[in-house]
């Protein structure tokens, strides 16, 4: 029960936003506990929070590892795991391992569609402007209309900059304003009742 312990003393420093002391609760976590692989995950993005870059991503690789050796299959792990890992090589600059790592969400996880329009920056750093227009107009279907996605729209306008489609642009703003601003009036009127 110590691992259980250690493992609620991690994600509740994690919370109060202590990642130093997150960091020490879960790398106490055994690996027989049943809390070892959320405990590895915690002390990924713990290490993350710390802007311990490399270590976060080892530490995570690491988890996934160790996952596929035990046989141990979790959809919501191995999606936060590729989309941290993601997230910390996109901000080194290492955009190819990113993109590689973006590509590993599950497409039903609830993190897929904010994943998919990171991984448009991606491409946009890439210089894969077209494959990063392409994504985000797939978000633009009628399937994802309830789906609350505005950056997709910059994502999109940006790669139509870049590839000198100024009109289209113009239109993925304009789009994204009509969608947008009577959601923004709503909360406007919300917050000032």
């Amino acid at each position: 029960s110590i691992d259980d312990v250690n493992y609620v003393m991690g994600k509740g420093y994690f919370q109060l936003k202590n990642y130093g002391k997150a960091e020490e609760h879960a790398q106490l976590v055994g690996a027989k506990s049943t809390k070892y692989m959320n405990a590895r995950y915690l002390l990924g993005i713990a290490l993350y929070s710390q802007k311990k870059n490399k270590q976060a991503a080892g530490t995570l690789a690491d988890l996934r590892a160790w996952m596929q050796s035990k046989s141990k299959s979790d959809k919501n792990i191995s999606s936060l795991i590729a989309l941290n890992i993601a997230r910390i090589y996109f901000n080194m600059g290492d955009f190819q391992t990113a993109f590689t790592e973006y590509q590993r969400i599950g497409k039903d996880h609830p993190v897929w569609v904010q994943g998919l329009i990171e991984q448009g920056w991606t491409q946009v750093m890439l210089d894969d402007n077209s494959g990063a227009i392409g994504n985000m107009h797939s978000l633009h279907s009628p399937y994802f209309k309830a789906v609350y996605k505005p950056e997709s729209y910059v994502v999109r306008s940006i790669g139509y900059l870049n590839i000198c489609q100024y009109a289209d642009a113009y239109k993925a703003l304009h789009r994204m304003e009509q969608e947008y601003i009577p959601w923004l009036q709503k909360v406007d009127q919300y917050t000032q009742a």
